[in-house]
């Protein structure tokens, strides 16, 4: 009976874990470090770290606030696409520091930001996304 519970148990992690979205954040230096939630990944990921999302929903906190040079890479943003698409669930905010970032190949259901009182953000590259606003 043991054996029963025991392998129904380790069956339901591995389906879980199947299921799992994983996000995978290249640093600069090619040390790559596998996420699960993606305001963790952007939040320990470093300068000049490239992000790549899995297709399926990702939440984004609004208060998630961008200060480092990301590329953040989706699979696609139309619904059509082969394997699903990449959506961020909320805005994303790129601040003073993000010079240079880039975001690519998602569907994001909120607004892109691009300034604060900070200061603006420069040589930015928005490409193959669907965005609500910039």
């Amino acid at each position: 009976m043991k054996t029963k519970h025991f392998t129904l148990v380790l069956l339901l992690f591995a389906t879980v874990k199947c299921f799992a979205q994983d996000i995978a954040v290249q640093s600069p230096s090619n040390v790559t470090k596998i996420y699960l939630d993606l305001n963790k990944a952007i939040y320990e990921a470093e300068a000049g770290s490239t992000i790549y999302l899995p297709a399926g929903v990702l939440a984004l906190n609004d208060t998630m606030k961008i200060h480092k040079k990301l590329s953040i890479i989706g699979v696609g943003h139309r619904p059509d696409t082969e394997g699903g698409n990449t959506t961020i669930g909320g805005n994303i905010q790129f601040y003073a520091g993000a010079d240079g970032s880039s975001l690519m190949g998602c569907y994001v259901t909120g607004n892109v930001n691009l300034a604060n009182d900070e200061g603006a953000v420069s040589n930015f590259l928005l490409k193959y996304c669907n965005v609500n606003s910039l």
